[in-house]
């Protein structure tokens, strides 16, 4: 889901899914199908300048690849950016090119199709002496002017924001022991850098980054947090939500700016803001292992 654009993409066990909304109803139509023994980690969709949908992913099938998918009027054309199946995340510089963020073997690695090569560098490395360790899931934005922003965590629970320069990384440490949840990063209409995180305890927090690096961080909520989305929604506002690890596991928490708070269901979602509402799409469980693909509008 991204502003106005009514879009949402998800995957089954065996295929990946583009749902639009038209008018009071939904049409879903598939991106890929790739067999039904495989694991098909979760797709990233970002949309273009003229609102052309992509959708990046990991195919499994026989060792498979990891795919940014394009819709066009013929259908969707796959475009393999990765040989293997990598976790990977996806977000366009301003002209609608797709560049991914992968982990492999310790490191997070930055990819880009250049006049039909792929381009990858490392953006950080997380390899010790005397073996690997592991690196989380990053999160990633590309600002009006092409520059990239990174937020990743490795496994020794340092949190860093990463930022480039013609593909020549910066790294600022935000935090140390983190806890073991997946990071998600936003800029403000003043190109601030907005990274949302969950501390040692797992409380969810926001960090603030400014042009010169200076790190400001907040304890956002007493909930212990697991995944979290972030969006910024312009005129200083934000809105930050989490999957509480707690008994009551299925719902998520809300925070507005003002700290006004709500809950919803499931165990993950994406924010969007358009037409003076926030949106939310988000999965619940109804019976083990089936789960509904749910959306919800709120007033701001």
């Amino acid at each position: 889901m991204s502003g106005s654009t009514p879009g949402i993409v998800y995957r089954t066990k065996k295929d990946v899914m583009y749902v639009t909304r038209d008018g009071a109803s939904w049409r879903s139509e598939l991106v890929d199908a790739v067999g039904i023994e495989t694991y098909i980690e979760a797709p990233t969709l970002r949309f273009g300048p003229t609102g052309t949908p992509f959708v990046s992913y990991a195919d499994e099938t026989n060792w498979g690849k990891s795919y940014v998918a394009r819709r066009g009027a013929e259908g969707w054309e796959l475009l393999p950016y990765l040989d293997k199946p990598y976790e990977l995340v996806m977000a366009l510089d301003p002209s609608g090119v797709p560049e991914v963020l992968s982990t492999q073997a310790g490191g997070v690695f930055h990819t880009v199709a250049r006049d039909g090569m792929y381009e990858t560098d490392l953006v950080l490395s997380s390899k010790t002496e005397g073996g690997t360790v592991g690196v989380g899931l990053p999160a990633l934005v590309i600002d009006a002017q092409g520059g990239r922003h990174v937020a990743l965590r490795t496994a020794q629970g340092t949190l860093f924001y990463a930022h480039d320069a013609e593909l020549s990384w910066t790294l600022v440490e935000v935090a140390s022991g983190t806890s073991e949840v997946t990071p998600d990063i936003a800029l403000d209409e003043r190109g601030q850098v907005l990274i949302a995180y969950a501390e040692a305890s797992q409380h969810a927090a926001l960090a603030t980054v400014s042009a010169e690096g200076t790190v400001t961080t907040t304890t956002l909520g007493a909930e212990p947090a697991r995944r979290l989305a972030l969006l910024s929604a312009g005129a200083g506002d934000w809105f930050v939500a989490w999957y509480p690890e707690a008994e009551d596991a299925d719902t998520w928490h809300l925070t507005y700016p003002d700290g006004r708070d709500t809950q919803l269901q499931g165990p993950e979602a994406v924010l969007a803001v358009a037409d003076g509402k926030l949106h939310a799409v988000y999965l619940q469980q109804h019976g083990f292992p089936m789960w509904d693909v749910c959306y919800a509008t709120r007033d701001l």
